[in-house]
């Protein structure tokens, strides 16, 4: 009896999850994918990494520490001094990076 039940239930469990992915298609696309006239977007470039000082840091360095993958550089870029924001009406704000 307790097979039967635990058949049951996940035959259940598997009707259940298998209509629950569906989703109502209107069509079309997002309008932030058809707006025209962005420029292109602003770089800036970080100052190179000395990799042989960092490579005798990592030796010096115990060897129960995480290995390092990156180097944290000192930035201060935010949503006011960075990019360049539209309105695009009903699209909403877009952003240029």
């Amino acid at each position: 009896m307790k097979r039967s039940h635990m058949i049951f239930v996940m035959l259940a469990v598997w009707c259940l999850a298998s209509v629950s992915v569906a989703q109502v298609s209107q069509g079309g696309s997002p309008a932030s994918l058809s707006l025209t006239g962005m420029s292109a977007p602003e770089t800036r470039s970080l100052p190179a990494v000395n990799a042989d000082v960092l490579l005798a840091e990592d030796e010096q360095e115990s060897k129960d520490v995480p290995l390092r993958f990156g180097y944290p550089h000192d930035v201060s870029f935010n949503l006011s001094n960075s990019g360049t924001w539209r309105d695009e009406g009903r699209a909403g704000l877009a952003t240029e990076t």
